[in-house]
């Protein structure tokens, strides 16, 4: 048990060790802030010959340096009235906001609203979704919320602020990849070399798929866009971006292929301790068949009824080929890593538990009823 303990602290700690110096160190330069009046909208002519619907507001700081102050700004509702179909819902008097504050000298110089401050409905739908959790699954809830939560805060604090410091995108994913593979077998299977082999599987699996994933959008030809972010003030190489989230998005289902097969193969190794490495590698084999359903199903829903509205856009021939060929390349990537994971795990822990015997924790024959001494 202090062996468990320990191990979560260190992998915590190294989460923290990630997270505080890219966390502490962004300059986001973004603060809320509230509307306190609307000004009304207006046309306005650019010099490229476009015309922008654009609102007035007058907004109240609500932190940082300049707190309590206000200032009117020009929110863009619209970019091109002539040949653009998208618009931004018009802002409201009470409603918060994520203003972008660019200074100079102790003084601001320009306030850009970047978008409506949506935490609390977030935040609700998560308590809800909390809530549910512990009422059907009980002390096994607690445990999937910690995961949720490390799996969470370790994209965000290792791998989105990492890209605030222009780190390198395949080498932090990976990271976070692993630690969120370390912390996750660790509450679900204790520290054992069992876990240690569910972590080397599933970052195979992941690795592997990362690997396909490029040869994929090699011969694609898809473009390698520079995105700039003006959040970060740097600007991100789509490529570089796209194998990332393939790395990051493989990482559950790998996970879960190589975690249930080593926990069926333990279970056989328990029942019949003669059991050689051959047999136990076909029997993980067998039993990843019966897993090939989940590894493509799932994804296949995930994916493509987030990306519904796109598929709908591309059918009216008014979007690129390349964003769909994006969902793919993530659905057939997920897929290939959880579906190559199989024979490895099979391999990897048949073989290195090939001289191990295991002993049941508790036995077939107990008699239930009251316990008696007998003299």
């Amino acid at each position: 048990m202090k062996k468990f303990l320990l191990k979560i602290v260190i992998t915590i700690l190294c989460g923290i060790i990630f997270a505080i110096p890219s966390y502490a160190n962004s300059e986001y330069n973004n603060v809320e802030a509230k509307v306190v009046k609307d000004l009304g909208i207006k046309e306005v002519k650019k010099d490229d010959g476009t015309t922008q619907i654009v609102q007035g507001v007058t907004i109240r700081i609500l932190e940082g340096d300049y707190k309590q102050e206000e200032h009117d700004v020009e929110y863009v509702l619209k970019e091109d009235i002539d040949n653009s179909n998208n618009s931004k819902d018009k802002l409201m008097e009470n409603n918060k906001i994520l203003a972008n504050i660019q200074e100079e000298n102790g003084e601001i110089t320009s306030i850009k609203i970047q978008e409506i401050v949506r935490q609390n409905n977030i935040l609700f739908m998560i308590l809800i979704f909390l809530i549910l959790v512990l009422i059907v699954a009980r002390k096994k809830g607690i445990r999937l919320i910690l995961i949720s939560i490390f799996t969470v805060l370790s994209i965000y604090y290792i791998f989105v602020c990492s890209i605030s410091k222009g780190w390198n995108l395949l080498l932090m994913s990976f990271i976070t990849a692993l630690c969120i593979n370390i912390f996750v077998s660790m509450i679900l299977n204790g520290i054992s070399k069992k876990t240690d082999i569910i972590v080397l599987c599933s970052m195979l699996g992941v690795i592997i798929s990362g690997i396909i994933a490029f040869i994929y959008f090699k011969f694609m030809q898809l473009s390698g866009e520079i995105l700039n972010v003006s959040i970060f003030n740097i600007s991100l190489n789509i490529k570089e971006l796209l194998y990332s989230g393939v790395i990051l998005s493989s990482c559950g289902i790998c996970l879960y292929i190589s975690s249930a097969i080593s926990n069926y193969l333990e279970g056989l190794k328990e029942e019949d301790k003669n059991i050689n490495w051959k047999q136990l590698f076909k029997l993980g084999i067998e039993k990843g068949t019966n897993l090939i359903t989940n590894i493509i199903y799932i994804p296949i829903l995930l994916y493509l009824c987030s990306a519904i509205t796109l598929l709908i856009i591309h059918i009216s021939n008014s979007i690129d080929s390349q964003n769909i060929s994006i969902i793919i390349a993530y659905l057939v990537n997920i897929s290939i890593g959880g579906i190559i994971t199989i024979p490895i795990t099979s391999f990897l822990y048949s073989f290195l538990n090939r001289n191990k015997i295991f002993y049941k924790v508790k036995s077939d024959n107990i008699i239930e009823g009251k316990r008696s001494l007998k003299l």
